[in-house]
């Protein structure tokens, strides 16, 4: 009798904590998704989703939703994952947006970037304002802060000119991941 009321709770409290993890993941999708003022995205055709997805189309595709009745805006995003030392690895999600369009943030300190190799980051991430991260290639001095955009559990979202993200990872070819 023990073992049986053991293992019912045992898989009463496995289901609550797998629940729990679902409705954190869902939560942060639709959190992300309303910060970068996105009502929907759209992804190469057999991708997953804008935040997992390494699948690449032509930015210039932005212009043919946008002409699609109903659309307001539309707007190439270049999304990315990077391990930076900070001085220890630590995760960044990064965003690719066009100044002035969709998943530009809405800074809570600082400001947005104004010129290349600016950054925007996460309060949840290690460095703050006046700080640089290295992207790999490049120092991007940070100038603005956000509160609560991460996504993929929890991995502080930085943000960067579009531009700058295709010269980073695309050599600058005008592609994108989602729009």
């Amino acid at each position: 009798f023990f073992i049986a009321v053991f293992a019912t709770a045992l898989l009463f409290s496995v289901t609550l904590l797998l629940s729990g993890i679902s409705a954190f993941f869902d939560n942060e999708v639709t959190r992300t998704m309303k910060e970068l003022d996105a009502d929907a995205w759209v992804v190469p055709a057999g991708t997953v989703g804008p935040f997992t997805s390494a699948s690449l189309f032509p930015a210039s595709d932005s212009e043919k939703i946008a002409a699609v009745a109903g659309v307001t805006r539309a707007d190439p995003i270049l999304l990315f994952h990077k391990t930076v030392r900070v001085p220890k690895p630590k995760d960044l999600n990064v965003v690719g947006y066009r100044p002035g369009g969709i998943a530009q943030p809405h800074v809570t300190d600082g400001r947005l970037p104004r010129a290349s190799h600016e950054i925007v980051v996460d309060k949840s991430f290690v460095r703050g304002i006046g700080d640089t991260v290295d992207l790999g290639e490049q120092d991007y001095s940070i100038v603005g802060t956000v509160k609560g955009i991460t996504y993929l559990g929890g991995t502080p979202a930085a943000f960067i000119s579009i531009t700058d993200a295709q010269q980073l990872l695309l050599d600058g070819a005008p592609l994108a991941t989602a729009i």
